[in-house]
């Protein structure tokens, strides 16, 4: 955590108020740190994120890309009736690869602030310019399931779904949370910790659309 803190003027020792505060994840080594939205403290979701370079005494430089993002969640499925798959298995988060090469991500950990973690598989992989969908089923062993939920949102064969039904990721928080995409620091060392990758937050009261609350739309990720 990083908090500012603003002092008594006639004693240094005594703080008067908490002026800013922010919680840090572990990130790579050598890289700045700039708030997005850049100088807006009451910006909704304003947070720290990874720059392109370090800016001492100068304005903040732009902040950076990462090579997999959280690009689409579908937080609040409207009721279908489907016999095959629970509304609630109907929500997932999409995972899209913003490089010109595969990315590994095996591994990896999506984490919600209720404690539901998803694990990626291992071999799990982005193909170039492409995405994966998260659930919170096993797609490979609940076909039916599978079959029902491409129907559902009318996605194709070709697009990867990733689903474990032992995974403790649970559904998505209705009211909203935050999600994080964390990377190991060392793959294959699991003492080595994890790295923030990406990270949202969404919420259902305004400004945010009332169309992903629970009446078919999902949240898209605007660069």
């Amino acid at each position: 955590d990083i908090w500012l803190v603003q002092g008594d003027p006639g004693d240094s020792d005594k703080p008067t108020r908490f002026a800013d505060h922010h919680d840090l994840d572990a990130t790579v080594s050598n890289v700045s740190l700039g708030r997005v939205p850049n100088g807006d403290p009451t910006a909704q979701g304003a947070s720290l994120f990874p720059t392109t370079s370090q800016s001492f005494g100068s304005a903040n430089s732009p902040y950076v890309v990462g090579e997999v993002i959280i690009s689409e969640v579908h937080y609040h499925q409207s009721v279908t009736g489907n016999p095959d798959i629970a509304d609630g298995e109907l929500e997932y988060v999409e995972l899209y690869n913003t490089t010109g090469v595969t990315v590994d991500i095996s591994e990896w950990e999506l984490r919600q602030n209720d404690g539901g973690d998803f694990e990626m598989p291992a071999g799990a992989q982005i193909a170039a310019s492409q995405t994966v969908v998260l659930v919170n089923f096993d797609p490979v062993v609940e076909t039916a399931k599978a079959t029902a939920f491409r129907t559902v949102h009318g996605i194709g064969g070709g697009v990867v779904l990733l689903g474990d039904e032992n995974t403790n990721f649970g559904n998505l928080n209705n009211a909203g949370e935050e999600l994080k995409l964390l990377a190991p620091e060392d793959p294959g060392n699991p003492a080595s910790g994890f790295l923030l990758v990406d990270r949202v937050a969404y919420d259902d009261a305004a400004p945010w659309p009332t169309d992903a609350d629970g009446a078919g739309d999902s949240l898209t990720r605007t660069l």
